[in-house]
């Protein structure tokens, strides 16, 4: 594309220095072969790593792989329609994390252009880039690779080998691409078979990013990076809250929900067998940007992680490494008069996100 930097993807350690094909934006190109000895791999606790994106869980044993004959994967038609495309990709989020020489790396690209690396700096992307991820993923054929690959490990030389216990624990690498509404994800475990495809896949991503990434805007704190959503120097992409209430009493009647808000979408489950599905809106940039604001006035990083309610409330407000987690109920010695203007705060940003949940459930778009 005319004024865009060429796209050159060739990686001199991502990812354990897999050896496999670089990317630009013309295609495939091989990089020189790698004499030195890739580092050891080490699994990481999935709480541990600094990851923009809530990933779902894994399962214990790797998923059988896809026979040949049947239908194709439901991002097939979007993935070849995206590649053909020049952006922006409404829709497009590729998520990517692995171990490097002992740390762990991360990237997730939005088809808006917005990048984040590290989980801790907003970054912009071209066309181009966009592109290069797009044909790294066909070209390591990721919609065939199975969900897990590991897993599985021997308790003695000889004997059968059973699944781990805890594998979500030591996932090394991940890659996950959510596309025209739907989503795929691929990890790998410590123990057991290795895809040597996902770890190239992987790095390749990252080398892609890596160049463009070496400028941004980070946050300081919560309350900075909010401020920052709410001004535009942070694009809503980095946002990301989850405001979740269940009424105390179960006989009470009353529904519970999760309301769910990335970026600029907010989506609505209710919850306890309430029925009307997930609904989902697009806020409005002037709505999502008065909704920061708001909460950078709340001040959310000084507030209790204990709260009172009068129902299960649960508040995790996000931008970028940034989090607050509040949990607030009737909790003993403590009242709605207990802890003052701080309680007064909280209970104004569940206000709005009340607001924000039934806006979501009647559908509609307009400002509260």
């Amino acid at each position: 594309m005319q004024g865009e930097a060429p796209v050159i993807a060739c990686d001199p350690g991502a990812c354990q220095r897999v050896a496999g094909p670089c990317y630009t934006a013309a295609g495939p190109r091989m990089p020189e072969p790698h004499t030195g000895s890739p580092p050891s791999p080490r699994a990481w606790r999935a709480g541990t790593v600094v990851a923009a994106v809530v990933l779902t869980p894994l399962v214990a044993a790797a998923q059988p792989g896809s026979p040949s004959g049947v239908a194709a994967h439901p991002l097939q038609a979007a993935l070849v329609a995206a590649r053909g495309a020049e952006g922006p990709w409404p829709g497009l989020n590729v998520a990517t994390e692995c171990l490097d020489g002992g740390a762990a790396r991360s990237v997730e690209v939005f088809g808006s252009g917005v990048a984040i690396w590290n989980g801790r700096r907003q970054f912009a992307i071209g066309p181009a880039h966009v592109r290069a991820v797009l044909a790294a993923l066909d070209a390591e054929r990721f919609l065939d690779l199975r969900d897990v690959y590991g897993g599985r490990s021997a308790r003695e030389p000889g004997q059968p080998r059973v699944p781990d216990e805890h594998p979500a624990a030591e996932i090394t690498c991940r890659v996950g691409l959510t596309l025209a509404g739907h989503r795929k994800e691929v990890a790998q475990l410590a123990v057991g078979e290795q895809s040597a495809a996902l770890r190239r896949l992987a790095g390749t991503i990252l080398a892609i990013c890596e160049e463009p990434a070496r400028t941004g805007v980070e946050a300081a704190g919560l309350g900075d990076g909010l401020a920052k959503v709410a001004d535009g120097r942070l694009a809503p992409e980095v946002l990301r809250v989850t405001f979740q209430r269940r009424p105390e009493r179960a006989s009470s009647g009353e529904a519970g929900f999760v309301l769910d808000l990335k970026g600029a979408v907010a989506t609505s489950r209710r919850t306890g067998g309430a029925g009307g599905g997930e609904r989902a809106l697009a806020l409005p940039a002037g709505d999502l940007a008065s909704l920061a604001a708001a909460l950078a006035m709340a001040d959310p990083a000084s507030l209790p992680a204990n709260l009172w309610a009068a129902d299960y409330t649960d508040l995790t407000i996000q931008v970028l490494g940034h989090r607050r987690v509040i949990q607030a109920r009737r909790f003993a010695a403590m009242t709605a008069a207990t802890h003052g203007d701080r309680q007064r705060a909280f209970d104004e940003i569940c206000r709005r996100l009340l607001v924000l949940e039934r806006r979501v459930r009647a559908g509609e778009p307009q400002p509260d």
